[in-house]
């Protein structure tokens, strides 16, 4: 025998993970993952929830703010049609050559003062929710479609108040320029009382009043300012009726849905 062979010591054999490790290492790591998807969702819905009630809030408030603004509009429209009416009735060559105090009230509320009784409504809220896709936070079937009547009711009035400037423009405006006397409304306007129906009633009734002087009274159309007249007047009472009612009845609606919807309070 020969003993210079040289034996190499045995190799230890190499054994892989046992397949119950692999799949355990898959399990955590699927737990891992798939539980931070779930806290993700969660805090999504979260922060979701949070924004459509900060949306609700500020929503409601712009619609509470509206409903105020709308009844304050409809008192002063109804004062003006009253004014509408009186001239209407009481129009003549005398009473525009020696206007009464009550005569030179209205004529002023009612060709002088245009925008009272106009109602412009609010869509800074609405306008975000239909353009950014926000409506997605409001998940009430109810709520959405509301939404979408106020829009359109608010394009509605936008149109109807755009008739009646043009008809005041192309109207009432000429006979205003031809006929009022300029040097006593610019005497009423210094003195604060043109805008503020009290005070220019105050003013009219009062020690100091001094009638305005109609100018080319000769020139005026009774039968036609009074026609004139009458027509705007219903134009006023069909804006009441048709686009302010119809926005005072879906307002009314959305800010129900919004307090049952989210728990709001007045």
């Amino acid at each position: 025998m020969n003993d210079s062979t040289i034996h190499e010591p045995p190799q230890p054999q190499k054994r892989g993970l046992p397949w119950g490790n692999y799949f355990r290492e898959f399990l955590m790591l699927f737990l891992a993952v798939f539980c931070g998807y779930l806290a993700e969702d969660f805090r999504e819905n979260h922060q979701e929830k949070v924004r459509a009630k900060e949306l609700a809030v500020r929503f409601y408030r712009e619609l509470k703010q509206d409903s105020v603004i709308l009844q304050k509009a409809l008192v002063n429209r109804r004062g003006k049609n009253e004014s509408l009416q009186f001239l209407s009735d009481s129009l003549s060559q005398l009473a525009l050559t020696k206007p009464s105090r009550t005569f030179t009230s209205h004529l002023v509320k009612t060709f002088y003062t245009y925008s009272r009784g106009s109602f412009v409504p609010q869509k800074v809220i609405v306008e975000q929710v239909r353009l950014s896709g926000s409506q997605i936070f409001f998940q009430n079937g109810n709520l959405q479609q509301l939404i979408g009547e106020l829009a359109t009711s608010i394009e509605m009035i936008e149109a109807r108040n755009e008739i009646e400037y043009v008809y005041f423009k192309e109207n009432l405006r000429p006979f205003m320029l031809k006929h009022f006397d300029a040097k006593w409304l610019r005497h009423i306007r210094q003195k604060g009382l043109i805008h503020t129906a009290n005070k220019l009633d105050t003013f009219t009734a009062g020690r100091s009043f001094v009638p305005p002087r109609i100018r080319n009274v000769e020139q005026v159309n009774i039968p036609e300012i009074g026609n004139m007249l009458s027509y705007r007047m219903e134009m006023s009472y069909n804006t009441m009726s048709s686009q302010y009612g119809g926005y005072s009845v879906v307002n009314a609606k959305l800010l129900n849905e919004l307090r049952k919807s989210y728990s709001l309070k007045d």
